[in-house]
Order: C-alpha cells, then structure tokens, then sequence
C-alpha cells in the first residue's frame, strides 16, 4: 500500500531567511498492514519468542535488558484523532514489536522512548501481531483513507494542500500559531534565519531528516560555491607560484638594465628606473620585500609600497596618475580570509590598475621596456605570462583594455639593450603610439564628472596585465552617467 502524505519541508531564499512549505506527495509506507502484503509482518494467535532476541550479542551491547512498553488501551476513541495521530498510533504497534522503521520521521519519534528496542540486526527478522493488533491496526487504516481523501481543500478559489494533513510536525520542536496560519493560508512561509551560508538549511535538513524542496537559489549558491573553490584551488596551486617567479625574474632583469645603463642620460634609463620599482612594488606585495633595489630607487619605492599596503587615498606621483585609486586593491571576498590569497589579490590588482600612459613618449617607453623584459625573460616568464593571461580569460572574460601582451609584438628582433635603445627615439615611438593605440578596443569606458577627471582621461593607459570584460560590468558602467572622481 503506498499513501500519499502531506510534509512540511525547508529550503532557503537568496535573502538567507528559511522558507517553510508543505505539500503532498507520494511515500512508501514503512507498514503495509497486517496481510501477506508485507513480508515482515505476520499475525498470530500467540504472543512470539523473543528470548533469542533479547539473548542476542547485538541487543545486549545496545539495550542491555527488554523495557516493556506501557499498557496500550486498543479500545481508545480514534474519531477526532488528527492523520498524524492514527499514523503514529498504528507504528507504535510495530514499535512496541520491535520493529526497524526506515521511515526516519517514525524512526525519529519512537527512539525518544527507552522502550523502543528495534531489531537492527537481524533482516529476517518478523514482527508478530495479535488477532486484536491486527483488527486494530485495520481499524486505523480505515480511518487515515477517509483523512488522504482530503489532502487538498479549497481556499479563495485554489485548490490548496491541506495543512491538518501535515504527518511530520513532530519533528519541529514549536510551530508558532502565526507560522501555522501562514502556512494554511499560503502553503508556504518566510522565517528569520541567522544561518550564513544558503546550503546551511540543507544540511540541518539531512542531520534531522527533515524533506527540504531545491530552490533557484540553491543552484546559483552551488555554483558559486565551486566556481570560487576551483578558482581558490587554481589561484593557489597554480597562479602565485607562477607569479612569484615571474616576478623575481622581471625584478631582477629591470635592476639590472637600469644598473648597466644609469650613467647614461637617455629615456631607456628612465624607463628601466619605472619598471624597476614598478616591479619590486608587485614583488614586496606579493611577498613582503623587494630585493636589490638600488638605493637611488629606495626612496621611491618606499613611498609608493607604503601606498598600496595603505589601500587609501587617490593619486600617485610615480605612476603620474592624478586618480590612481589605492582603494581598489583593498582584499575583498574570499581573498580577504587568508594571507597568502590577500597578497596575491593586491599584487595582482596593481599589475592590473597601475597604469602606463603610452600618451607622452616616457610612458610609452616605460611600457616597451616592460615589454621587452616580459620577451627576453628566461625561458619561462612569458609563458607563465601567457597562462595567467589565458584563465584570466576563461575565468573572468576577455582583455578590455591595453597590456604589455600588445605591445611584445612590436619588438620582433629586438633583443638587446642597444636595439631596445634605438626604438626609444621621437620617430620610432610615435609610429608605436599610433599602432598601440589603434588597438585599443575597450568596450568598458569611464566617463569623467570633473575637468580633473576628463584631463586623466585622455590619456591612453596600458597595463601589465588587461582588465577584463564582463557584460555585467558595462552595464553598471553604462547605468553610472559619471565616474565621480
């Protein structure tokens, strides 16, 4: 026999409060009444031999010794009894036999009497019922059908399910009178929740066996959940060692070119001078120091790490940027939680949002000589570069602005300081401007809201690595009349 029953369930909203539904639906009952129907069940007209059961390894470990159940009058008036009622007063025959329901709504109500000795380990095991058991039991089945025929009702016109139908509510501890309103009237209703997470519902649900439906949230939460653990998992294993070594070998080639070329008086000094400290900045902040800076570029770089661990205020004199905004490499997320994440998030937003203004030639040379160190590398930095480059692209969408990547083509053939120093002349980086420049394709601009604002904006950045594209970005951008800068 198999009954359609009515149970309260749980699930969660995007607001993290609980939402609580019943409805009906199809269950196997755990009994299938005193007939040849159910296997485990037979009926007779003497009482059966459990000494070999209460004699058993297993019961004496579990219980010790039998606990009779109290005397149950068969002859109780059942007329105003509610379907969880009859339903648990049939089990409790079962239960007092010793029965194992898998029914955990059962299971759950009955293992609160210290009377309640299932049989778990004997699957042949077989309850025995008297003839008055029996009657009984076939009694209450009678009853519960007149009950199933009204699991749904009418309410305001709609053909709701039935709330005195609900046959699990003795697995709540309290149902208010107002939720039980709400749920008569509406089906459903929205709880306060403290829980911190959306899946924290579903796993009280399972540890309490308590029916829980999926909501839309729930998918977007799991996705959530392991797109953020595979990222974590790829940035950690994967793209901070790439970058720690990355780095060190871009540091320590712009040392060393600004070290064999600082007595001269020419752009390529200045532009090494950039990336030097550009890239002993993403170093300390990856790593807590920098190395081998010269001492004329202490200073500098002191001043400017000092900013970036700041994460405050605007505008930098290093990178001639009146509105370079520190805020922005503030850990957020799960970055935040975790030390070596919290590095790698600042060192990675800065190689990202530090800009180079191709626009006036020391600029653009600083971003040719960053380019240069990028190829030259040793064997290993640009594919690493390619790499971080390419999941960035996978995992947060494509290049929406200028980087090094597009300026490394221009330097076919270029593979020494002296022919890097005779691309830095007027001429020659007037055609690179022009080149880089009709390259530009970002599709996510910011608009200006000061004169301040609208100057910066003329330049044109490139960076070490893109920013990315994310349609939802362009429409909050295009949703924003005005940067407020």
């Amino acid at each position: 026999m198999k009954k359609r029953y009515c149970f309260l369930a749980n699930a969660t909203t995007c607001l993290l409060a609980a939402s609580v539904l019943f409805g009906c639906a199809k269950k196997p009952s755990e009994d299938k009444g005193p007939s040849a129907e159910n296997p485990r069940i037979t009926i007779s007209g003497k009482p059966a031999d459990m000494a070999k059961y209460y004699n058993a390894p297993e019961f004496l470990e579990c219980y010790r010794t039998p606990i009779a159940p109290p005397a149950l009058d068969l002859g109780v008036d059942l007329s105003t009894k509610s379907l969880q009622e009859l339903r648990l007063l049939r089990n409790e025959i079962y239960a007092r036999h010793g029965y194992l329901f898998m029914d955990m709504v059962l299971r759950g109500y009955f293992v609160q009497y210290n009377w309640y000795q299932p049989i778990y380990w004997d699957s042949l095991y077989k309850v025995t019922l008297s003839r008055d058991e029996a009657a009984y039991i076939d009694k209450i089945h009678s009853l519960e059908e007149e009950h199933l025929k009204m699991n749904y009702v009418e309410l305001s016109g709609r053909k709701m399910s039935n709330y005195d139908n609900v046959v699990n509510t003795v697995q709540f501890k309290v149902i208010p009178d107002t939720l039980a309103s709400l749920l008569r009237r509406n089906g459903f209703a929205l709880v306060k929740s403290d829980r911190q997470q959306l899946f924290h519902v579903y796993d009280e649900n399972q540890y309490e066996a308590i029916p829980h439906y999926v909501t839309v949230d729930l998918y977007l939460q799991l996705m959530h959940v392991y797109y953020s653990n595979l990222l974590r998992r790829i940035e950690i294993d994967k793209l901070v060692p790439a970058l720690k070594e990355g780095l060190a070998n871009l540091q320590s080639q712009a040392v060393e070119l600004y070290s064999k070329c600082r007595a001269n008086n020419s752009i390529l000094v200045d532009a090494a001078r950039f990336n030097a400290i550009y890239y002993s900045v993403a170093k300390a902040a990856l790593e807590g120091s920098a190395d081998n800076l010269p001492s004329e570029l202490q200073k500098e770089f002191e001043e400017e790490i000092a900013r970036v661990h700041s994460r405050n205020g605007r505008g930098s004199s290093f990178l001639k940027s009146d509105l370079f905004d520190y805020s922005q490499l503030q850990p957020r997320g799960y970055y935040a939680g975790d030390s070596t994440l919290s590095a790698y998030f600042v060192c990675f937003r800065w190689l990202e949002l530090a800009p180079m203004f191709i626009s006036d030639d020391d600029g653009l040379a600083s971003a040719i000589v960053g380019a240069y160190l990028l190829k030259q590398g040793n064997g290993r930095v640009m594919p690493q570069y390619a790499a971080i480059d390419g999941v960035a692209s996978i995992l947060v969408g494509e290049p929406n602005n200028l980087s090094l990547n597009d300026a490394i083509p221009f330097l076919e053939g270029t593979n020494t300081p002296v022919e890097l120093s005779s691309l830095l002349v007027p001429d020659k980086l007037g055609g690179l401007k022009k080149k880089l420049v009709s390259l530009n394709s970002a599709r996510i601009v910011n608009r200006a809201a000061s004169e301040l604002a609208e100057k910066e904006l003329q330049k044109v950045p490139l960076h070490f690595m893109s920013a990315r594209y994310t349609f939802d970005g362009e429409i909050l951008y295009g949703a924003k009349d005005r940067l407020d800068y």
